[in-house]
């Protein structure tokens, strides 16, 4: 209902029963609205302070967890340079040398066992170690030759510091 519409109907007039019960029930239903109104307000304020506390609870979590993904980084990256000439064998020192040498971007199994003065199984024991390491890996696969052995982007890495 509209107040100022009723209340401009009877502007001039006497106010019988009807008319006031009539106004009556309009503040009335005006009161409850305005009352609705604020249990919405402050539903709302108690959402909205939740809200606002889950995500100071989503902030730190999330600084936790960049924390955690840093100190993960800077524990690849020591791992990623960690392995140096002490923690190699000789003959997986002496394959990674033959690639240095050689400038070579890969190798046959067979040209590897001939490059060095090991045993075959020496040799199989040396580019095992690479491999485990993930210093080398093989991208193919010769009926004549073996397996063919490339450096890793991490060997590289290692190489190349090495050098300067």
């Amino acid at each position: 209902m509209d107040i100022a519409s009723i209340l401009g109907s009877i502007k001039g007039k006497v106010l019988d029963a009807t008319h006031f019960e009539l106004l009556k029930h309009a503040y009335e239903l005006q009161v409850q609205n305005i009352n609705q109104l604020k249990n919405n307000n402050e539903a709302l304020r108690e959402n909205n302070e939740l809200l606002q506390q889950k995500v100071r609870e989503l902030a730190d979590q999330n600084s936790r967890l960049k924390e955690v993904v840093e100190q993960l980084r800077k524990r690849l990256d020591k791992m990623h340079t960690s392995t140096s000439d002490e923690e190699l064998s000789e003959e997986a020192q002496a394959i990674l040398d033959l690639f240095v040498r050689q400038d070579a971007r890969g190798f046959y199994e067979t040209q590897i066992v001939q490059g060095l003065p090991f045993s075959r199984s020496k040799v199989k024991s040396g580019i095992d170690e690479l491999s485990n390491a993930r210093l080398i890996h093989f991208s193919s696969v010769s009926r004549d030759y073996g397996m063919k052995y490339h450096l890793t982007e991490k060997a590289r890495r290692i190489l190349a510091s090495k050098l300067k």
